[in-house]
């Protein structure tokens, strides 16, 4: 039978315990291995490609031809150059195989440190299950994935010198000097710097003579960049604008508080099982300090609590918190784990119990239990998200595999602009403007660089798409010649522009439109709405409205486990389109192919259904629709008014 003590460092682990973390090694490479979708790799990649070309850094932006006169602070370029070497040598492929590297690098020594000190090996699949799956909501082509990997490195070494083994102190200013021209976080590492030399000692004095020293270097290492004071002291700059009154934070989904989640148009989903890590990862690194040893309790709760405020403040921070206190935390759970044991087999040996219940035995069997559990949820989910069932379950928009992600990206719109030779200044949405910089030969009107944007044109960009003379008057000012509309965030938009006669539609597809001025010369294209088929809607062909049943939730669930899954966007955005602009027949056709094709497996496809013949005034049909809505979300208001099922 297995010890039940903890596991020093140098020996192997267990068996069981080997098996549970390459599971979760596994998972976390399923994850990281999705399409490129990330709304800034366009801008990541022209900008490596200035650098690489023009022999220098941007110092006004050359991107966009609305604020070519704007200071432009790259602190990424370092990270751009990579990443535009990555897509030179292996396309979208080596952009997904570069990134996910990176993550399996980040845990891989995370794992590392952890072994620095005594760990429970049953605990620590676990942990790394919970804190992997609060992370991967960022497993995107980002370059803080590399400031994951450098706070990782920093918290390396910093833990090998508070455990009295030899440290490299000497690479923290070398650490310090790449971060600051690969990434504005540099500043994380300052933080975990300072936690450690504020809450360690060495060899009974305080402070830590050595890395006092070798922090100070690294606090102004980063000032070698090209912008010099400015690129030191640019992340502080940043950080006014993700306040909770500035108008970015405001509108924009990944800063959002995990606390606070709901489904909305900023945030349009509710990420169930990285939300379960995140409180899973909380609960168990909160136990991990505060039950730390003493001596080295000050320095766990130093490094915790600011990346635990970074991690309520917004949900891109939640990987920070994982990165920065894994370690320190499975090392406390070790020994929270004991005691508690210890304590549950005195109380037990004080009813009478055997004495074979000796300290720390009680709690093995609760372990395993856990270290179980974490092994069948890592199958689980890694089955699910090669099938995408996994993503498709909440309705996000990431997929796996190795291409551009279409659903995300605007990869057949930008085809098309290029093909058809759509030239002059366009209007774009700031979630295509990343993209689009890249795609096309032209710069773009606005895109998703808060240090180029400001807070004064983005309120103005947000107010012309919500007036007709304020877009009217941007497209005056700035000579607009066409626009491209992500009509499925913005349905009033698209619907104002319909109708507006100073602009046409040239082109749509399951997530863009494309509008010509009128005046613009453009080619002659026929009006591409009205490719879409006119159909008179049967539902009593349609799964669950007929003789075909719609299969169950269990069914659907575990089908996720072993076929692909896919969601009707090509037919569902398209039938969103026609609704959007009132074109309720082909809406209707759209909606009712959306529903066909899937095999009536998502309520959306019956809820928009429902919708457009409850305006047609095809009531009892509606009615149908909506009792299958309410199967699946039995609580909605619409579906319930509806359906006849009361308010």
């Amino acid at each position: 039978m297995e010890p039940d003590r903890p596991l020093q460092p140098g020996q192997p682990l267990p068996a069981a315990a080997r098996v549970g973390l390459a599971l979760v090694f596994l998972l976390l490479a399923l994850l990281a291995t999705r399409q490129v979708g990330s709304l800034d790799i366009g801008f990541h990649l022209k900008a490596g490609t200035f650098v690489l070309e023009q022999h220098t850094w941007p110092r006004t932006d050359p991107f966009t031809y609305t604020l070519r006169d704007q200071p432009y602070i790259d602190t990424s370029w370092g990270y751009q150059v990579i990443v535009a070497l990555a897509h030179r040598l292996g396309g979208a492929p080596g952009l997904v195989i570069f990134h996910a590297a990176l993550v399996l690098a980040v845990f891989g020594l995370l794992y590392r440190t952890a072994r620095l000190r005594p760990i429970d090996p049953h605990l620590l699949p676990v942990l790394f299950l919970a804190g992997g799956l609060a992370a991967e909501m960022r497993f995107e082509a980002r370059p803080e994935l590399l400031s994951w990997l450098l706070l990782a490195t920093v918290v390396h070494i910093l833990e090998r010198r508070a455990c009295g083994r030899s440290a490299p102190l000497w690479l923290l200013p070398i650490i310090h000097l790449a971060w600051g021209n690969m990434h504005g976080l540099f500043v994380l590492g300052w933080i975990a710097m300072a936690a450690y030399l504020s809450g360690t000692s060495r060899e009974g004095r305080w402070p830590d003579r050595a890395l006092l020293r070798w922090t100070a270097l690294g606090f102004v290492a980063p000032i070698v960049n090209p912008y010099g004071w400015r690129g030191l002291l640019f992340p502080f700059t940043l950080a006014t604008r993700l306040n909770a009154g500035n108008a970015f934070a405001q509108s924009i989904g990944e800063f959002v508080s995990p606390f606070g989640i709901t489904a909305t148009d900023q945030f349009p989903f509710v990420p169930w099982a990285p939300l379960a890590g995140f409180w899973c990862f909380v609960a168990l690194s909160a136990l991990g300090v505060l039950r730390a040893p003493a001596g080295r309790r000050l320095h766990a709760w130093l490094l915790w609590l600011p990346f635990m405020a970074l991690a309520a403040k917004m949900m891109r921070n939640l990987p920070l918190l994982v990165v920065a206190t894994l370690p320190l935390a499975a090392a406390g759970l070790t020994f929270a784990g004991r005691a508690a044991a210890g304590r549950i087999a005195a109380w037990r040996r004080g009813r009478g119990a055997a004495e074979a219940h000796a300290p720390g035995r009680f709690g093995l069997p609760v372990r395993r239990a856990a270290l179980a559990l974490s092994m069948a949820v890592s199958i689980v989910i890694g089955l699910r998200v090669i099938t995408d069932a996994y993503y498709i379950a909440t309705r996000r928009p990431e997929r796996f595999g190795l291409g551009w992600n279409r659903i995300a990206l605007p990869v057949d719109a930008a085809r098309f602009a290029v093909d058809a030779g759509l030239g002059g200044p366009v209007l774009n949405h700031l979630n295509f403007g990343g993209y689009l910089m890249w795609a096309l030969p032209v710069p773009v009107f606005i895109d998703g660089r808060l240090e180029v944007v400001g807070e004064e044109f983005y309120a103005a960009y947000r107010a012309a798409l919500a007036s007709a003379e304020r877009l009217d008057a941007r497209a005056e000012r700035y000579g607009v010649r066409w626009m491209i509309v992500p009509y499925s965030i913005n349905a009033r938009l698209l619907g104002q522009v319909s109708r507006d006669a100073r602009w046409r539609l040239v082109y749509f597809d399951h997530l863009a439109a494309i509008f010509l001025r009128a005046d613009a010369g453009a080619p002659a294209l026929r009006d591409p709405a009205a490719a879409d088929p006119v159909t008179a809607v049967d539902i009593t062909t349609l799964p669950g409205l007929g003789p075909t049943a719609r299969p169950g939730a269990a069914r659907r669930w575990l089908d996720g486990l072993v076929h692909r899954q896919r969601f009707p966007t090509e037919a569902y955005n398209r039938g969103l389109f026609h609704l959007f602009r009132n074109d309720l027949p082909r809406a209707a056709a759209a909606f009712a192919a959306a529903t066909a094709d899937s095999g009536g497996r998502y309520y959306e496809t019956y809820n928009n259904l429902g919708a457009v013949l409850h305006r047609e005034g095809r009531a009892a049909e509606a009615r149908a629709c909506y009792r299958i809505v309410l199967e699946d979300r039995p609580n909605q208001a619409i579906a319930r008014q509806r359906a006849g099922a009361g308010p």
